[in-house]
């Protein structure tokens, strides 16, 4: 999981009929992610990586170059 990628928590958690973006990531293992609904994104939220479900990875590809 990194910072773009497109999730939901899982079916037990409070708002888990919304969709979200992981906005950090966690320094620490154990630490929770902070994510940001996408329907109020002034809201930042935290997650466990076991509540989280991912539904599109954000990419990092290499940029082509034209000249």
């Amino acid at each position: 999981m990194q910072v773009g990628d497109l999730i939901r928590l899982k079916k037990h958690c409070k708002h888990n009929d919304r969709w979200a973006i992981i906005v950090r990531t966690p320094i620490f293992r154990g630490d929770l992610f902070s994510i940001m609904y996408v329907d109020d994104p002034a809201y930042i939220a935290r997650a466990a990586e076991r509540n989280i479900k991912i539904y599109s990875e954000l990419r990092k590809g290499k940029t082509s170059e034209t000249s």
